[in-house]
């Protein structure tokens, strides 16, 4: 009986330092590599198309105008979900389903929750909210970034692709589930492609948009203030 007390405690302390280990490991390479910037020698347009990368420090989110000379999002979006509004932006978002839906703040994570998306253990969602003119850049959340026509296609292909679509190419929303923190009339939720776990977040998400489109950005970005950092 001794020596079963004694493994089992062993086995517990073992699995205790591991996860620590993990951790403190999992947390010093995101620090480094949030340092370590992709497209390293690229540099902003003196002229070019405005695009928003905003978050509420848990979902990173791109921001498009609505409607320009490259693209119209009218023929995207089903407006009609949302309030009638002149609509100027429109803001895209991919992450957990859990996450996005009972989240939308770190203090209302549930334990739950959070093992299910780090094991890829729950499906995804695209969020996209339509705003009517967006503020002036703060200094921590939301930055203002300009891009040429050619990366302002390749982030357009890269949100489309996010998206997951029935067998009439539509893509498929979510049913508004209710919840306070999120406006049934500006924000709707829509099923996704891929499955969010430890090593690609929704914050990763936003910050590989960046990089293929040759923005300078972090080299992995599982917290929304890597994704700023290069901004």
């Amino acid at each position: 009986m001794l020596v079963f007390w004694f493994v089992l405690l062993a086995t517990v302390f073992s699995i205790i330092v591991f996860v620590l280990v993990f951790v403190a490991g999992y947390l010093a390479i995101s620090y480094v590599l949030k340092h370590i910037p992709a497209n390293r020698k690229a540099a902003q347009p003196q002229e070019g198309i405005p695009i928003w990368v905003f978050s509420n420090g848990v979902h990173t989110d791109l921001c498009f105008p609505f409607q320009n000379e490259y693209f119209d999002w009218a023929g995207f979006v089903d407006v009609s979900m949302f309030k009638p509004d002149a609509y100027e932006w429109v803001a895209f978002g991919w992450g957990d389903k859990g996450f996005y839906l009972e989240t939308p703040t770190w203090a209302e994570l549930k334990p739950q929750v959070a093992f299910k998306a780090m094991f890829k253990l729950s499906e995804s969602t695209m969020h996209i909210s339509l705003y009517g003119a967006m503020h002036q850049p703060s200094e921590k959340w939301q930055k203002s970034v300009l891009v040429t026509p050619a990366q302002y296609k390749i982030l357009v292909d890269y949100v489309q692709q996010s998206f997951a679509y029935d067998a009439t190419g539509q893509i498929i929303p979510i049913p508004f589930v209710g919840l306070p923190a999120y406006d049934h009339l500006n924000d709707h939720f829509f099923e996704a492609v891929r499955r969010y776990h430890l090593f690609y977040t929704c914050n990763t998400w936003a910050n590989n948009a960046l990089k293929r489109a040759g923005i300078r950005t972090a080299t992995w970005a599982p917290f929304a203030p890597a994704v700023f950092h290069h901004l």
